[in-house]
């Protein structure tokens, strides 16, 4: 072999090894950013999980457009019945309370005693 050849295969072994080197950076590179895929898979499935649960929570619902939304309708009507039951309620211990309060310390009936405590003593002697 000549001089010129031997340096011709000894650039291209070089660029050869300096090839090998970079698939192995490349491989390296596609490694990472597999597991990142990977790991924003998982997270996407896991919000997913959780979406999902919210949605179950609070009854939510697709509209017509198939957006989700709240049964916001029956959400009101539910509060404005719980409303007039407590209004109810309130109303009914108010009616109450005079009775009760009646019932615990029973107001005095009659005039109030006008005697000393001598004749007192005279009409209940102990």
């Amino acid at each position: 072999m000549t001089k010129p050849q031997s340096a011709k295969i000894d650039e291209l072994e070089a660029d050869l090894t300096e090839a090998r080197e970079r698939i192995k950076e490349l491989r390296n590179d596609l490694d990472a950013a597999n597991e990142l895929v990977d790991q924003a898979r998982e997270q996407l499935e896991e919000n997913h999980a959780t979406r999902e649960q919210w949605i179950d929570a609070f009854h939510m619902q697709h509209d017509d457009e198939g957006l989700l939304a709240w049964p916001f309708q029956a959400w009101l009507d539910r509060r404005d019945k719980l409303s007039a039951d407590y209004e109810a309620l309130v109303k009914d211990w108010n009616r109450f309370v005079p009775i009760y309060n009646a019932t615990l310390k029973p107001p005095k009936v009659g005039r109030p005693l006008q005697a000393s405590e001598a004749q007192v003593a005279l009409i209940h002697p102990h």
